[in-house]
């Protein structure tokens, strides 16, 4: 492809492939802007997917691939890398296995050499579980998490949670028992200076037969 404008050339290549891959190229150039490419390469499969792209301008190249496999559970990645300042390299990638009653997932993005991470599972085969891990580089927020855990039947359940910060947490937990008589009761114990301490509890058996207490800031 060739075309002239004002006494100036510009020309032009493109090409496309589909057999199990999917190729496509195109190559642009003219007097007054630098070389222009960008390439496509991907292969999809049943459980798999793969792909990457190209973009290039004189030297400066921005390059983009991604990959997912469903083989067993879902895994995939994502990569991009370009010459511009604060975005040289740019990853993500997550992993996940088991069904919706018991799972967990991984992930993970870094820019440059600065990297976050989090990792969830949740869990009913038994008990009731489920915690969530997050990590970044930012100084406040280095570390958090949080978990949860709920355990018994009907007539005695208890519930226990915390959430944490980095070396902060905060934990509550609940619990009830309707065997003999009504028994509740609760809990805050906090690390932090604006969240109080708190417990409560009721015993209840009959309207003439109660009792309950509750305090704050012990």
């Amino acid at each position: 492809m060739m075309y002239k404008c004002n006494g100036k050339i510009y020309t032009g290549d493109a090409t496309f492939q589909k057999n199990d891959n999917i190729k496509a190229d195109v190559n642009l150039k003219g007097p007054s802007f630098k070389p222009i490419n960008i390439a496509l390469d991907a292969a999809t499969a049943t459980d798999s997917f793969k792909s990457s792209v190209q973009a290039s301008l004189g030297k400066k190249v921005i390059k983009a691939d991604a990959n997912i496999d469903t083989k067993s559970g879902i895994n995939g990645n994502v990569g991009f890398s370009s010459p511009f300042e604060g975005f040289e390299s740019i990853t993500a990638s997550i992993s996940h296995n088991g069904p919706i009653s018991n799972f967990k997932t991984q992930g993970e993005i870094a820019c440059n050499r600065k990297r976050a991470t989090v990792l969830a599972s949740f869990d009913t085969t038994r008990d009731i579980t489920a915690s969530i891990q997050i990590t970044t580089p930012f100084k406040d927020y280095r570390s958090m998490s949080s978990s949860l855990r709920h355990i018994g039947g009907i007539n005695d359940i208890e519930t226990i949670a915390q959430y944490k910060i980095n070396n902060k947490a905060i934990d509550l937990r609940a619990a009830a028992n309707n065997e003999n008589a009504l028994t509740m009761s609760a809990s805050v114990v906090s690390k932090f200076s604006n969240v109080p301490n708190m417990d409560a509890s009721l015993n209840f058996k009959n309207m003439l037969n109660t009792r309950g207490e509750a305090h704050v800031g012990q």
